[in-house]
């Protein structure tokens, strides 16, 4: 088998035929961010300190101030939390899917060549050995 000539290879690059990768399905940084800080968790911690606000400014008691202070601050503590912890998470992810992309072994014009796995095409023959996933 032959496979696949420079011809046709370059044919169907052009068509758009060839083996798109999946990209990272990690979350970006800002949707990291925006999921954290409009959480339900935060909404609620939120309405308690309005509703410590509102009730200090008709009572005018202090306490209520520092209760509202220190409200926040556990929800202000948690949000940072999460988000270092989920960025960590992210940054990991990413490392580990770029030590999965691969070199793939095709037979074009008669030839076994390695390429990467963007560059298979439609038609071409991959090579698989025992143990190999398929990239396709």
């Amino acid at each position: 088998m032959n496979g696949l000539n420079k011809k046709q290879v370059n044919e169907r690059k052009a068509k758009g035929l060839v083996n798109k990768s999946s990209k990272t399905r990690s979350k970006k940084t800002t949707e990291i961010l925006i999921e954290n800080i409009f959480s339900v968790f935060n909404l609620i911690i939120l309405s308690i300190v309005l509703f410590l606000l509102i009730f200090y400014f008709r009572t005018h008691d202090n306490r209520l101030i520092l209760d509202s202070i220190g409200v926040s601050m556990v929800a202000v503590i948690n949000t940072l939390i999460a988000v270092v912890q989920e960025i960590r998470a992210k940054r990991a992810l990413d490392k580990v899917s770029l030590l999965l992309k691969r070199e793939v072994i095709v037979v074009r014009d008669g030839e076994e060549t390695s390429v990467d796995q963007n560059e298979i095409v439609v038609d071409d023959l991959i090579k698989l050995e025992r143990g190999d996933q398929a990239v396709v």
